[in-house]
């Protein structure tokens, strides 16, 4: 085994991928899961020609074994396969396995959780899984800034499914909000490509943290963002000496000014 790591080293190979060859083809047989990966997402819109967007454009899959008397086991495979053989899971019920399907900004886009898995002896334990769509805002980025005038989400999720987005900023006092377009505190997603656009409420300024959730398949993702004032541009028109905090921009700031929180996060 060291004799042939050495040589896989040599060549300029990947680590990762000899780990992944190991643990998928020079294990001995014995118990563990084979996966089959189905229903990789593509807009019926797009042709099969059109390139898929960056963001919606699978990397690689990651499957997670879990159950009760072992450590969670762990398996990569690359964005072209279909699946493959994990060794190793303790025979038993109750076993889950949760397959993944990540971008090149590691967001995981498309997800499923396959439960109540009963792994044999000596044999590999056949799961198919059907991924569904993880909903995402792409117009917003995670811990970035939004203008107070412009509370306007859009992304993708499961076609032809529903949306709800969920302030959880007070996590005692979680709070479904409505679009106030449609009036509704659910929207739907395109039935051909996933798209939707969430246009909210006028929202505070200050950090608010939002659970977007699909209703019929239960998928979700967190997103935090910063509301800041409409009438200017984040770092600009100030300076100040050392390192910038929000302490010494609240004592030159204006009262009512946004910059504070706006330093917070660009110095965090």
């Amino acid at each position: 085994m060291t004799s042939v790591l050495m040589n896989y080293i040599k060549r300029g190979l990947p680590l990762g991928l000899f780990f992944l060859i190991a643990c998928s083809g020079s294990q001995p047989e014995g118990s563990g899961v084979q996966v089959s990966v189905h229903n990789a997402f593509r807009p019926a819109s797009l042709s099969l020609e059109a390139p898929l967007p960056e963001i919606l454009q699978v990397t690689l899959f990651r499957v997670t074994v879990t159950g009760e008397g072992f450590s969670p086991i762990q398996v990569d495979f690359p964005a072209d396969s279909s699946g493959g053989d994990i060794s190793g899971v303790p025979a038993g019920n109750d076993r889950r396995v949760l397959v993944e399907a990540f971008n090149s900004r590691g967001d995981v886009i498309r997800r499923r959780l396959i439960e109540n898995v009963r792994i044999q002896g000596d044999q590999k334990t056949p799961v198919v899984a059907a991924l569904l769509s993880v909903p995402m805002v792409t117009n917003v980025r995670n811990g970035g800034l939004l203008r107070e005038n412009r509370v306007s989400l859009a992304g993708f999720g499961e076609p032809a499914s529903g949306l709800e987005f969920i302030e959880i900023t007070d996590q005692e006092h979680p709070e479904v909000l409505t679009d106030i377009g449609t009036s509704q505190q659910s929207i739907e997603t395109s039935q051909n490509d996933g798209n939707f656009a969430f246009r909210a409420r006028r929202l505070s300024r200050g950090p608010h943290t939002f659970r977007v959730r699909d209703t019929q398949t239960g998928e979700e993702s967190i997103l935090t963002f910063t509301v800041i004032a409409s009438g200017r541009v984040p770092g600009t028109g100030f300076g100040t000496l050392g390192k910038a905090t929000s302490t010494n921009i609240q004592s030159i700031s204006m009262p009512g000014s946004s910059m504070p929180s706006v330093v917070n996060v660009m110095t965090k």
